[in-house]
């Protein structure tokens, strides 16, 4: 959902409360009529980044929550866009500098693709990891919708 200029917004509910974190999922949007015709929000973005299934995500707990609330997470649009290069882009470069890597130091081999390949995947699995690290340490806003929301549809209604 799109709200204040630059920032993206996505509904969530919050799974589990500790002292110093909030753990709150998103589900797909599969349900939501807007979003399946093109039509939506824009959330899609937003929760496409994570996974394509329901995704739960730990984030600092700056006040009290309690399981069940409904909430809603913002990041900024330019944050948002620089964690997509990181989770496509790191793997991406890892792989394809560790099958390089390979093939110069194999040149001579007769197997020297398939070493370039073996290297390369490992190497993009790192990146993949690496991005995700990233990803937890990004800014983000998290805002109640309501005290008591405790519904269990969070589809856009269609219009």
């Amino acid at each position: 959902m799109r709200g204040e200029s630059g920032w993206t917004w996505q509904f969530g509910r919050v799974t589990a409360v500790s002292p110093a974190t909030v753990t709150v999922r998103f589900e797909t949007l599969e349900h939501c009529r807007r979003c399946l015709r093109g039509e939506g929000c824009g959330a899609g973005v937003f929760s496409r980044l994570f996974s394509a299934r329901a995704t739960d995500l730990t984030l600092s707990a700056g006040c009290e929550w309690s399981v069940g609330q409904i909430v809603r997470v913002g990041m900024r649009e330019s944050d948002l866009m620089r964690a997509a290069l990181w989770l496509y882009g790191a793997p991406l470069i890892a792989f394809i500098f560790a099958a390089v890597l390979a093939g110069m130091l194999f040149e001579t081999s007769s197997m020297r693709d398939l070493v370039g390949l073996l290297s390369g995947l490992p190497a993009a699995a790192i990146g993949v990891r690496y991005a995700r690290h990233r990803q937890r340490r990004m800014n983000h806003e998290l805002e109640p919708v309501s005290a008591l929301s405790r519904s269990d549809g969070l589809e856009t209604p269609a219009e």
